[in-house]
């Protein structure tokens, strides 16, 4: 496994010479690395124009990103089984191309509950429900977790279609 060395790791996969086990640990890497480089909650009061009263506590930010770092890793392993470990063959390629349209789906229901309840906050910004609403949709950060693990488990299920 070449963790800097990426002349020699692109010679190896243009001669063929990495094995599924070792693109998963690449991808766990790489995965982990994301979810430490762009976690799911950003401190607001890293932010220049950060509101007091709603800074989220270090302990959040940390549960919050082990959660979804513990999301990938068992996602990603339970995947990979599903695509009968080392011995299937493409994984990476398999997940990343299912992963496109099932991200894509996440993404246009987010967009959709957002367009439902901006129009109320934007009618009436002062009204209860319009609080609510806004409420809503600040905190959709908050369901990546959640979004993790539906992902996962659609990825699971086609990927058992295919070795079938």
């Amino acid at each position: 496994m070449y963790i800097w060395n990426t002349k020699r790791l692109a010679s190896d996969i243009k001669n063929n010479n990495i094995g599924e086990k070792a693109k998963l640990f690449y991808y766990l890497i790489f995965g982990v690395f994301t979810s430490l480089a762009f976690p799911s909650v950003l401190p607001e009061y890293w932010m220049p124009d950060y509101d007091p009263t709603q800074v989220i506590t270090l302990q959040d930010y940390l549960i919050n990103l082990l959660l979804v770092v513990l999301i990938f890793i068992i996602g990603t392993l339970v995947t990979f089984r599903s695509n009968k470990g080392k011995g299937g063959s493409d994984y990476i390629a398999r997940v990343v191309m299912l992963s496109v349209p099932i991200s894509i789906k996440f993404n246009v229901l987010l967009l959709l509950i957002v367009a439902i309840l901006l129009p109320s906050v934007m009618n009436d910004p002062l009204s209860i429900q319009s609080a609510n609403s806004l409420e809503i949709v600040a905190n959709i950060k908050d369901i990546k977790p959640l979004m993790y693990v539906v992902m996962f488990w659609r990825i699971n299920f086609h990927l058992k279609y295919i070795n079938d």
